[in-house]
Parts: structure tokens; C-alpha cells; sequence
């Protein structure tokens, strides 16, 4: 490999880590709106540092992970907030979906059902089942 490429991953890793020292401190601060800017600009960066298919994220990664995607969904729910006042059934169904809420029925038969979209895995939710210390 050439001196050019190490410069360039040097200057990857030298940025990244900056830019976790950027998150945490903002997580530090409560300022969520900052953190999710920062994750969103490493996504954007380097998605694949976001991909844990066929891998065992660390612990460090599994944090970062679940951290981008409750602040996502944070900003999510904070965007949809308006439909509240437009119906409070519609802003109870908003904290339902950003699961804020257990929905609440009147018999088993008004359950959710989960839509199947073939090209999408069946599961609900991304669980990291193997995570390194």
C-alpha cells in the first residue's frame, strides 16, 4: 500500500474520533438536537460504520448504534408533535408508533398486524443479540 492511503485513513481516524468526543460531549450536555446533527454527518460520512449485518458489533459500536437511533427517533416524534393538535386520537397514535405508548384495545381482535414487506426482514426491531464486551 502506498504512504497516500494511510494518510487518508490516519485522517479518517483522527476525524472520527474527534467526532465521538463531539457526540459524547453533547450527550453529556442534554444537547439531543446537536448529538443527532453529529451522528447524522458520521452516517453521511460512513454509513458502513452503521451496518452491523454479518458482524458482532462492540459494545463501543452497539452503544453508537442505539444511541443514533433513539436520537433519530426523538426528532421523529419531536417533527410530529403539530399532529396532536390537530387530534388527540392522532397524537396518542404517534406515541404509539414511536413507542412512547402501549396501545390500548378493546379486544384481541383490534390487535396491530405486522405488514410483511418481502423485501424487509420479518423482525420489528434490529436486536443485538451478540455484542462484545
Amino acid at each position: 500500500m502506498n504512504e497516500g492511503y494511510y494518510k487518508v485513513a490516519f485522517s479518517f481516524l483522527t476525524l472520527l474520533i474527534k467526532m465521538t468526543k463531539q457526540i459524547e460531549q453533547a450527550l453529556k450536555q442534554q444537547n439531543f438536537d446537536l448529538a443527532t446533527a453529529l451522528y447524522l454527518e458520521w452516517y453521511e460520512s460512513s454509513p458502513l460504520d452503521f451496518n452491523i449485518e454479518g458482524s458482532q458489533p462492540s459494545r463501543v459500536k452497539a452503544t453508537h448504534i442505539s444511541n443514533a437511533a433513539n436520537l433519530a427517533r426523538r426528532a421523529g416524534f419531536n417533527e410530529l408533535q403539530f399532529v396532536k393538535d390537530i387530534s388527540p386520537r392522532l397524537g396518542e397514535m404517534v406515541k404509539v408508533l414511536f413507542g412512547l405508548a402501549q396501545p390500548s384495545f378493546q379486544t384481541r381482535f383490534n390487535d396491530l398486524i405486522l405488514f410483511i414487506f418481502l423485501s424487509l426482514p420479518v423482525n420489528r426491531f434490529t436486536i443485538f443479540r451478540n455484542v462484545k464486551d
